[in-house]
């Protein structure tokens, strides 16, 4: 899988050491997490206006966990 082809995201690292001994933000959360936040990420300046796929869902894990609870109701719709 490419990378985000700019190092912007380098920036959001806050603290190396903490991610060095795997205690990073997604540390408690668990790969899974990590995994489905990443794979569902893009940037609106990227992804969004140059591949047309409107406005990101979300930019951080607060905003993330918003946009789980949204689709939760709508699962719980289908039961």
């Amino acid at each position: 899988m490419p990378g985000s082809g700019n190092t912007r995201n380098i920036g959001g690292i806050t603290n190396i050491d903490k991610l060095v001994k795997g205690e990073g933000v997604f540390s408690k959360l668990g790969e899974d997490v990590f995994d489905d936040y990443w794979m569902g990420y893009f940037n609106k300046q990227d992804a969004a206006n140059t591949e047309g796929i409107g406005t990101p869902r979300y930019h951080n894990l607060e905003s993330y966990k918003t946009y789980l609870r949204k689709h939760k109701k709508f699962l719980d719709k289908l039961k």
